[in-house]
């Protein structure tokens, strides 16, 4: 099975709706139902756009060339791809990400500190830098 060419379409979506994402702006970018309906509607848009493009007989996905899709076929292929693209933008974005996140606790004996609370004139151990303990009881076995 030939998966190259969805490969592509699902990479040029990607960019489109990387573009309409910068077009429409905040608050409406980070909105998950605006983002979703932008992803399917420009996953529909280029893969019924491609299949019916002059290339759209060496388009070939699965072995079938796109211009001799059924109507159901595109359909399919179009939720796929933009499945497909929810996959690479969340990598995308978590490479982006990467390193960018709060510092990692630091475990000092049984208390868990960040460096960055703990006042420099105190060391770890001093009360007044320690969170506040939480205790859960277990209920007893009856």
């Amino acid at each position: 099975m030939d998966l190259g060419q969805a490969t592509l379409l699902v990479v040029a979506v990607y960019g489109v709706v990387e573009l309409g994402k910068a077009l429409i702006g905040e608050p409406y970018n980070t909105n998950p139902r605006v983002l979703v309906l932008l992803v399917l509607a420009v996953s529909f848009a280029m893969t019924f756009l491609v299949a019916e493009t002059a290339w759209a007989d060496e388009q070939v996905i699965g072995e079938v060339p796109m211009d001799q899709m059924s109507t159901a076929s595109l359909i399919l292929v179009s939720l796929l791809v933009a499945g497909a693209q929810t996959l690479v933008s969340s990598g995308v974005g978590a490479l982006r990400n990467f390193g960018r996140g709060d510092p990692v606790p630091n475990q000092k004996g049984d208390v868990w500190i960040q460096r960055s609370k703990v006042p420099s004139s105190s060391s770890p151990s001093s009360s007044s830098s320690l969170p506040p303990v939480e205790t859960v009881s277990q209920p007893s076995p009856e």
